[in-house]
């Protein structure tokens, strides 16, 4: 059994419960709003709030005296390495997606529905500003806390394939805001990559992958913005949105 700390007790319960708890009131919250302004509010909070987190969990492991390789954040190695051709094969993809000219109406229009029913991804000029902090701050925040920090806490207790299973499903009720496939959806991305850190043992890469998965959304917007400005910059914007 590890020896927990008071700042472990916290950071266990803000990953297990306050997330979970937070994520399904403003879901309910943000269903009865709507507008840009709601959505940069909630960017901002998304940014604080993953700053927060990820100072604490620094700090703290700083002044405890824990290695940083508990955490995924030690020397890559070569498990870390073959991770890192992951992020290789998202970084190309992406690029692909940058060099789209054009689309065909029916992948423009399903592409126009998926961005319009979203909580999370950028609709107007200010928000598109913000949003690539919050894949930056909120990727780093979330792949600190529900991988690294959460599979040192529980396998221990739970072992290492119990700890992916919790941390998974934990991640995913964290999004639950937006909606049940959104956290089906999430709890799977979850469970990837909490066995790709277990298998790893590196953060590094998975914090690369998660950065361009959330900005992939971000530059399918953009594009179809570019391809599409009528339709896009025109349409009332949908709910907002961690």
């Amino acid at each position: 059994m590890p020896h927990y700390q008071t700042v472990d007790l916290c950071l266990l319960a803000f990953a297990l419960v306050v997330m979970p708890v937070w994520s399904a009131w403003t879901g309910a919250r943000v269903r009865r709003s709507a507008g840009a302004g709601d959505r940069l509010r909630r960017y901002r909070i998304i940014i604080v709030r993953a700053g927060i987190v990820s100072l604490v969990l620094v700090a703290s492991w700083m002044w405890l005296g824990r290695p940083f390789a508990a955490l995924g954040l030690g020397a890559i190695g070569w498990r870390g390495a073959l991770g890192f051709a992951v992020v290789a094969f998202l970084a190309v993809n992406l690029v692909q997606v940058l060099r789209i000219r054009s689309l065909s109406p029916e992948k423009t229009e399903l592409l126009r529905r998926q961005l319009d029913a979203s909580r999370i991804i950028p609709h107007t000029d200010r928000e598109f500003a913000w949003f690539p902090w919050v894949c930056v701050t909120g990727s780093i925040a979330e792949e600190l806390l529900y991988r690294g920090f959460l599979l040192w806490a529980l396998a221990p207790v739970a072992g290492i394939w119990g700890a992916v299973l919790i941390s998974s499903a934990a991640f995913g009720f964290a999004h639950a805001y937006q909606g049940g496939k959104g956290v089906v959806r999430t709890g799977a991305i979850g469970l990837a990559f909490a066995i790709g850190f277990a298998l790893t043992h590196s953060l590094w890469w998975l914090i690369g992958a998660h950065i361009l998965m959330n900005l992939s959304g971000y530059i399918y917007a953009r594009k179809l913005r570019a391809m599409s400005p009528v339709i896009a910059r025109s349409r009332p914007s949908p709910a907002p949105c961690p």
